[in-house]
């Protein structure tokens, strides 16, 4: 198997993803998606660390550049999510999976990995029947739409972070 075991971790850690085509074209998703996560990590500066844990690296299609979305969470979050410098390697990439309790995000990789890894996930995003949609469905992944109000999102979003604390704790 090529999935590296999970490492037991003392302080939860949880990877975000959000590197969706309407976060780089659209000011104000990108806007509620920054402010969405910023609370996050914010409300749980104290027990969680927030990582964003990148997937793609395009040097000529700028929206897909998970390097450029790490900045933008970086800053919109004063530093409380650290982003993850791109791993060279796959393996690399999965040593970065292994380190986390739980993720939460809009890339499908991000979920599937997490699957593997049987860490604890969440999707946020658009709900729909395209694959993230069915993805998430066919493995009880709890899906928080992004089209909801934020105060509902932010809610959610922050049941599913203290359920990885508790995961955490067992």
């Amino acid at each position: 198997r090529d999935v590296p075991k999970r490492k037991k971790v003392d302080r939860p850690a949880i990877a975000i993803n959000h590197s969706a085509t309407p976060f780089f074209y659209d000011e104000a998703h990108r806007r509620k998606a920054l402010h969405i996560y910023s609370e996050l990590s914010e409300r749980f500066s104290d027990t969680v660390d927030f990582h964003y844990l990148p997937h793609t690296r395009h040097f000529n299609v700028i929206s897909q550049n998970d390097v450029i979305y790490g900045e933008y969470f970086w800053q919109a979050s004063r530093g409380r999510i650290e982003p993850i410098p791109f791993p060279r390697t796959v393996e690399e990439l999965l040593n970065h999976y292994s380190m986390m309790s739980g993720v939460i995000g809009w890339r499908y990789h991000l979920q599937v990995t997490a699957t593997l890894f049987g860490i604890e996930r969440a999707f946020l995003g658009q709900r729909g029947g395209h694959k993230y949609g069915a993805f998430a469905r066919e493995h009880k992944i709890p899906q928080i739409d992004f089209d909801k109000p934020t105060s509902e999102i932010i809610a959610s979003s922050g049941r599913f972070v203290t359920s990885v604390i508790k995961a955490n704790e067992e």
